[in-house]
């Protein structure tokens, strides 16, 4: 998760979804919140799974009943956490996303923060990814490390202070690279992922 996701908007608006207000488009709307589903997480046997999980944690985001518990049992799971504390999960921020005064780099516990946040947060998210789910063996990262490319594009309307900001992406590329789970060999997570999009 993160996955996941996307567009490193969980570093860019940390601050911004912190003060977030509560989300009224319309208020002759029925803002009822939709029932919660029941999901059936993937089990991380497949590099995919890592993929599906951030999917379905976006097209989901107003139906998980539970963020923080849907956050903690899946999200920070796909999450390359390096138990020597050396080569945690980070994602790279575009440079086209990076402000005066930002860092590029987003560290695992930002990422999580800021997808929670957001989550919890969005009156609209959409995300879609595209592109074959296609993976090649990628080891300057680790020796069983795979890398896959694909398109994405994101949109979310959020209301911060009483006023609904919008933010979208146009269609971008991003990376990721997965390897063994940091609890079980057998399984996979995120070691990095990065913002392809060019200015």
């Amino acid at each position: 998760m993160t996955i996941k996701i996307w567009r490193a908007m969980a570093a860019a608006m940390v601050i911004l979804m912190l003060g977030a207000s509560g989300c009224i488009l319309n208020p002759e709307e029925d803002n009822k919140p939709p029932e919660p589903v029941d999901i059936d997480w993937p089990d991380l046997t497949e590099k995919e799974d890592c993929i599906e999980t951030i999917l379905l944690l976006y097209d989901n985001y107003n139906r998980l009943g539970d963020v923080s518990k849907a956050i903690s049992d899946h999200y920070e799971l796909i999450l390359y956490d390096d138990p020597l504390d050396i080569k945690d999960y980070v994602w790279y921020m575009s440079i086209v996303d990076v402000t005066q005064g930002d860092d590029q780099i987003m560290t695992r516990a930002r990422d999580i923060a800021g997808t929670e946040g957001l989550l919890k947060n969005a009156s609209l998210l959409e995300f879609k990814l595209e592109g074959a789910p296609v993976w090649e063996l990628v080891e300057d990262v680790c020796a069983n490390c795979y890398t896959t490319t694909r398109q994405y594009s994101f949109t979310c309307k959020i209301t911060v202070d009483g006023e609904l900001k919008s933010f979208t992406s146009d269609l971008a590329n991003v990376q990721f690279i997965v390897g063994p789970h940091h609890n079980d060999t057998n399984k996979w997570a995120i070691y990095q992922a990065s913002d392809l999009k060019e200015q």
